[in-house]
């Protein structure tokens, strides 16, 4: 690689940056002012909101205060904490109920790897 072609690390953020960058938020300036501000990419700015949410959160902060500092909405959060509300209310839904295979059995998380290694036994011996 020559030396224009390197690629440079991202700068680390500071605590002060941090701060300064929930202050810009609650000032309702927008991605491209903050971005600005700070010296960063739109996206770093973004993608450090949603770090910053996501400790805050793990920290135990409630759901709407993080959304309110970060300046995120709550499916945003949401998504950056993994958080399918769709799935998980199907899952628990579900979960309290047994699975009922075509062959009449029971099928809880056991039967299935059960099932699974009964097929690759199966297969394995096709081979």
């Amino acid at each position: 690689m020559t030396e224009n072609t390197k690629k440079t690390l991202p700068k680390k953020w500071t605590p002060e940056e941090e701060e300064k960058l929930l202050d810009l938020v609650e000032a309702k300036k927008t991605d491209e002012e903050i971005a600005k501000e700070l010296g960063r990419s739109v996206g770093a700015q973004c993608i450090r909101r949603s770090q910053i949410a996501v400790r805050m959160s793990k920290d135990g902060k409630p759901n709407s205060t993080v959304c309110d500092v970060c300046g995120l909405s709550e499916e945003e959060l949401e998504k950056q904490l993994g958080i399918d509300k769709k799935k998980d209310a199907k899952k628990s839904s579900t979960s309290s109920k047994s699975k009922v295979r075509p062959d009449g059995g029971s099928s809880g998380p056991i039967q299935e790897v059960k099932d699974i290694v009964s097929r690759l036994n199966e297969l394995v011996n096709l081979l």
